[in-house]
């Protein structure tokens, strides 16, 4: 919780930058509190505030903070309620992992390290008050910051004998309890050193997980009572650098560990008994020889001449083989530890002259030329493949092979930690026949825009459904929102009857896949925000004019007679064909005398063009302007059989619109037409040059676009007026009735930016911000 900065006399605190070997004090002095009144404490990571009364060490920190002008924070920890309020930073000093070991804030009372949260500890008068910033099992004394209170409780009566924070005696009765050393991993196990419980129960050795517990990586069944050295068998591979010790129950099956599932963590004051310690030795990055320490005695009659370019690195990797030709003997009382700023330098001093008694030949093996097995960096060990992990967990679930057959496809595994902790939400086939198979297809065909949408399924953390619906019920709103592999977030909340949604998607179940990963099958596809999916499902069927299909009336058909020379011609059996102007209204009577002018139709352009439709919905384009006359929807597409259906464009901001039947189609622009069977229709391509080339205007996101030119082009060619703004163009196969893989920028190859795009097709275009696209052809 931040406050502001006050001015106070009572107390003067100080804060000292420089580390030491012994506790730092950040400052000191007296604070009074008030039994009858309360403070309000706001989480940093929650909305919801509480009331804590100032006779609390959370109570006592806040008097203390007013007094000496500092600030400090808490945290909302699991299960949510006040007892499981914990301190995250006082003066800025925050709790984090330093060199892979956490470091935190704890408190002590009266020089006992407290059990219970900092909310619902409570003071007495005369109680001397320390908090304590250090690594997990650091003391009072190796501290690496203190603060401390002496408290004066209102209208209260100094009692000399502390009455808070008794360890109690184990008997009948018993508070849990775990105590466990920082060692190293020998024969792939750890050591408990005392696991106090009150029934029978388990030994659960957790990963770290950000500076939490995470995943667990072995346990051992423990008894009622005190336990003592209790052997942990553990997955060496899964181990941290930091590993928690805590107490489960087992509440299942006897015997059988169950967790997730009924063997939960044991809570003392709603919070786990845990202890979290140091893994000094065994890691599976490490290649130590047995022998973890050289004692090397610096003999005068040694005569070793070093050289000044070697600096030794210390590294966890370097493999210490001691010589057989070298006599040195070890001495207890010098011990050379390899620091990462010991240069060797030599010392006029350092000429020795050998006696007979050191035996030391200079070998390759006294000079040691230093070699890429001296620094190594320390890596984690590369698990599992986590794709690999997905599809075998999920290969016996029948309702599940879309999502397998989609994380099969894609090469998301290369964009998660296998030491992290996921939640993969996974639809089920029939939401994803939702789509529709057209939509499916797009989305199979695109490994990027099938990566986005799959990145958008993963949770990051390690949360079970019962978690969440309590963080649910517990937040100020009914709901929370959680961030995903792909950097949104998204919303998880409650329905009416209690099940568990996201983003109003329900939860079916969960399927635990390893300690790391858990599957929830959820009954929908989520969509990335701002990343529309391309369809050509239009959701507007208007009925079709008669304007559309123009039907010769039969005043239209004249039939010449001998008295009037109307040579028959073209012109008078007027076909509804893209060729013939014909307005279709009842104002056009035709009288068949030797006065009826019969105008011809246009000219023909000296250009044509096929444009190719399919049976099914059509992706089309115009490549050049039309000439006058030919230039409409109704006159392009009159003899098109659409069965009822408009023609459509779509823009970002609008979706799916009907074409209007006298609007010209525009160079650029990209139509969904429907033919309910294959036909050709002919472009009449206007030659007239007095015309500037066509601009579009583009939105982020997908915009639906039209081809320019007569001759194919590659896309880096056709696209070249918005190189630096479009991200992947998306092709549609009518024939097939199904989209083509991506074209993406800056990529060459079978889905790059050199592949051609075509005359008469429609293309959708994904920018990523508003732009103009130029025409290559005028």
């Amino acid at each position: 919780m931040r406050r502001p900065v006050l001015f106070g006399l009572c107390i003067i605190l100080f804060l000292s930058i420089s580390a030491a070997s012994v506790a730092v004090s950040i400052g000191g002095g007296p604070v009074e509190l008030n039994p009858d009144e309360t403070v309000n404490i706001t989480p940093v990571n929650s909305t919801e505030t509480y009331e804590v009364p100032q006779t609390t060490v959370l109570g006592a920190l806040d008097a203390a903070s007013i007094l000496g002008s500092f600030e400090y924070q808490v945290a909302e920890d699991l299960p949510l309620d006040e007892e499981n309020l914990s301190i995250l930073s006082i003066t800025d000093i925050e709790n984090e992992i330093v060199n892979e070991t956490p470091n935190n804030w704890t408190f002590w009372v009266n020089d006992e390290q407290a059990t219970t949260g900092p909310a619902v500890t409570n003071l007495t008068d005369g109680d001397n008050l320390t908090f304590s910033y250090g690594p997990p099992s650091h003391t009072l004394e190796n501290a690496t910051y203190t603060l401390m209170v002496n408290v004066t409780v209102l209208g209260a009566v100094v009692t000399p004998t502390p009455t808070v924070n008794v360890t109690p005696t184990p008997g009948a009765n018993v508070t849990p309890f775990v105590n466990v050393s920082d060692q190293p991993i020998e024969n792939d196990t750890v050591i408990v050193d005392n696991a106090t419980i009150n029934q029978t129960g388990w030994a659960d050795i957790h990963a770290d997980l950000n500076g939490t517990p995470g995943p667990i990586i072995g346990y051992s069944q423990i008894t009622e009572g005190v336990n003592e050295n209790v052997s942990v068998e553990i997955e060496v591979e899964n181990a941290t650098p930091v590993l928690y010790a805590m107490l489960h129950i087992d509440a299942g099956e006897p015997g059988v560990h169950e967790f997730p599932g009924p063997d939960v963590p044991i809570l003392v004051n709603g919070s786990p008994v845990q202890q979290a310690f140091n893994v000094t030795g065994g890691l599976p990055e490490e290649n130590v020889t047995p022998t973890p320490t050289v004692n090397v005695t610096p003999s005068p009659t040694v005569n070793v001449t070093p050289s000044p370019t070697v600096n030794v690195t210390p590294s966890p990797t370097v493999n210490v083989t001691p010589t057989p030709t070298v006599n040195v003997t070890p001495s207890p009382t010098v011990n050379v530890t390899p620091s990462p700023t010991v240069n060797v330098t030599p010392s006029p001093t350092v000429n020795v002259t050998p006696t007979p008694t050191v035996n030391v030949t200079p070998t390759p093996t006294v000079n040691v030329t230093p070699s890429p097995t001296v620094n190594v960096t320390p890596s984690p060990t590369p698990g599992a493949n986590i794709t690999e992990q997905i599809v075998e967990g999920l290969s016996d679930q029948e309702n599940l092979t879309t999502f397998v057959e989609a994380v099969n496809n894609s090469t998301i595994g290369e964009e998660l930690d296998e030491n992290e902790s996921y939640v993969m939400c996974a639809p089920t086939d029939d939401a994803f026949s939702g789509l529709g198979n057209r939509t499916l297809s797009v989305i199979m065909g695109d490994t990027m825009l099938l990566n986005k949408i799959l990145s958008y399924h993963v949770i990051q953390g390690d949360y079970t459904i019962e978690e969440l619906v309590q963080l649910c019920e517990n937040s100020t709103d009914g709901q929370i929102s959680l961030p995903t592999a792909e950097g949104s977030e998204v919303n998880v909340s409650l329905t009416e009857d209690g099940q568990l949604t996201i983003n109003n998607i329900i939860v079916v179940t969960q399927i635990q896949i390893t300690n790391y990963i858990v599957v929830y099958v959820i009954d929908g596809v989520l969509v990335p925000p701002d990343t529309p999916i391309p369809t050509p499902t239009p959701t507007v069927t208007p009925t079709a004019t008669p304007t559309v299909n123009v039907t010769p009336s039969p005043t239209v058909n004249v039939t010449p007679t001998p008295t009037v020379n109307v040579t028959p011609t073209p012109t008078v059996n007027v076909t509804p064909t893209p060729t013939v102007n014909v307005t279709p209204t009842p104002t056009v009577n035709v009288t068949p005398t030797p006065t009826v002018n019969v105008t011809p139709t246009p000219t023909t352009p000296e250009e044509t063009m096929d444009l190719q439709l399919y049976e099914g919905w059509n992706f089309v384009s115009i490549p050049r302007s039309l000439s006058a006359g030919n230039d409409t929807a109704a006159s392009v597409f009159a003899d098109v059989d659409t069965g009822g259906r408009s023609i459509y464009t779509h823009t970002p901001a609008g979706g799916f619109e009907p074409l209007g039947e006298s609007e010209i189609l525009e160079v650029l622009e990209g139509y969904w037409v429907y033919s309910t069977e294959e036909t050709t229709v002919q472009l009449m391509l206007s030659t007239d040059p007095v015309r500037a080339p066509a601009l579009k205007t583009l939105s982020p996101g997908w915009n639906a676009i039209g081809y320019s030119d007569l001759t194919e082009r590659s896309a880096d060619e056709a696209l070249i007026s918005v190189e630096d703004n479009w991200v992947y163009v998306v092709g549609y196969d009518a024939e097939e009735q199904s989209y083509r893989p991506a074209l993406i920028n800056n990529v060459t190859g079978d889905q790059g930016e050199n592949q051609r795009l075509s005359p008469t097709e429609g293309y959708w275009l994904f920018v990523r911000e508003d732009g103009r696209l130029a025409a290559i052809s005028a």
